[in-house]
């Protein structure tokens, strides 16, 4: 499931840093990079994005982020983030970060099916 997601992310997606299987755990502990990515789909406003979210180290600026990314993933993704999902990935927990983006990974793509069996697009938009 690594192998899948960090191609996604890096030939599709396209994040303001390359990601590895060996990085991905430690690369999405803060949630910066997992509201970079809904950005990207307009599942988050850039405004909002760009003014609200931090790219940091600290256990307060990781909270925040992923307090912010929660009300995006429940009301456009309707994926629910629990606590403890959101404590594995902050600590770096093996494959918890890869899970979370498997998940909005599946979302963006049953999107584009949807949006092009509708309307003809391809894009997420």
């Amino acid at each position: 499931m690594s192998s899948v997601v960090v191609q996604w992310l890096n030939n599709e997606v396209k994040l303001s840093q390359h990601i590895t299987k060996e990085s991905i755990d430690t690369d999405f502990r803060n949630g910066y990079l997992y509201g970079e990515i809904l950005k990207q789909y307009g599942l988050i406003d850039k405004k909002m994005f760009d003014s609200l979210f931090y790219n940091g180290n600290s256990q307060e600026i990781a909270i925040r982020n992923y307090s912010l990314l929660e009300s995006s993933l429940i009301q456009k993704l309707g994926l629910k983030l629990k606590a403890n999902r959101v404590y594995d990935i902050i600590q770096g927990k093996p494959g918890e970060a890869a899970k979370l983006l498997y998940d909005i990974k599946t979302y963006i793509e049953l999107k584009k099916i949807d949006s092009s069996s509708i309307n003809g697009k391809t894009k997420c938009s």
